[in-house]
């Protein structure tokens, strides 16, 4: 971990020389891990981007790097879908050994799905690169370097927003999946924004927020997962459905309860900040404050 936080130029420099560097890698062997990165990366990207006022050509480069975050966004979910089949072997949340078949239907589908989604994806780089994008994100980072470079980011006022954000969006709790989903969709950009900065407010508002959407996120990874089952599998009542969906419904209680207790923690902070007691001026301050006044 860094020992301060980078300017907002440092992180783009950084950002966007990982991100092209993924991008020359997918003509190779892409696992699970790289599509993740390229999908998180460009989310990354987008919110240092929007951070960076006065910076032309943002807006054109951040709907090039929406099209290519969809496109690592499927394969993320068929790898996601794959990786929870492939644990089912020592899963100990129902039985196995009853819904085999129609697991193995669901794995040949989604590794079917998977080469489609890859070759989409490398398809997707290829497009955006013959548009430009390498070009288009040197040149915003050589103007966020001119505007920006060396300026601090305040972390307290930047982890008090983050709070604030996240505490109005949660304030009523999530009463439904699609309501919860959206909870999840408004936060990413409140973690990424958190992530790089390294002062201990930022980082617990950061660490309290990251919580609560991988909690989401298990749960949304499910929800996928019932879904496909439920349309790709013809019987209704099949075992391996209704294990899904029992999961499924265990994860959203699950991620409910993370939920509500990152928003206790979260507006007990604010609680807490207001009964600190101003700190009382050393003996040395007051003594030369008296001399002062005398």
């Amino acid at each position: 971990m860094r020992d301060s936080t980078p300017d907002l130029a440092t992180r783009a420099r950084e950002l966007v020389a990982r991100l092209l560097e993924l991008i020359d890698g997918l003509g190779g062997d892409v696992d699970a891990e790289s599509v993740r990165k390229v999908r998180a990366n460009t989310r990354r990207i987008d919110v240092c981007f929007t951070e960076a006022y006065g910076v032309k050509g943002r807006k054109r480069v951040l709907r090039q790097l929406g099209s290519l975050r969809r496109c690592a966004g499927k394969l993320r979910d068929v790898d996601v879908q794959l990786g929870i089949l492939a644990k089912l072997d020592s899963y100990d949340g129902g039985p196995v050994g009853d819904f085999e078949a129609d697991r193995g239907l669901l794995h040949g589908h989604l590794r079917s799905r998977r080469e489609k989604r890859l070759q989409q994806l490398r398809a997707g780089a290829s497009r955006e690169l013959g548009k430009g994008l390498r070009k288009r994100l040197n040149r915003v980072v050589e103007s966020i370097t001119e505007l920006h470079s060396g300026i601090e980011i305040d972390a307290h006022s930047a982890a008090e927003a983050a709070r604030i954000r996240f505490l109005a969006l949660v304030q009523h709790m999530p009463t439904d999946e699609h309501h919860l989903h959206e909870v999840r969709i408004a936060c990413k950009s409140l973690r990424y924004g958190l992530e790089p900065l390294v002062e201990a407010e930022a980082q617990a508002v950061y660490k309290l927020i990251k919580s609560a959407l991988d909690a989401i996120g298990d749960w949304h990874d499910w929800v996928t997962l019932r879904d496909l089952g439920e349309h790709r599998l013809a019987r209704p009542d099949s075992p391996l459905n209704a294990f899904l969906r029992s999961e499924t419904d265990r994860f959203y209680a699950a991620a409910l309860r993370t939920v509500r207790s990152v928003r206790d923690e979260l507006s007990d902070m604010a609680r807490d900040s207001v009964r600190a007691p101003a700190r009382r001026p050393s003996a040395e301050k007051q003594s030369n404050d008296e001399a002062i006044a005398g």
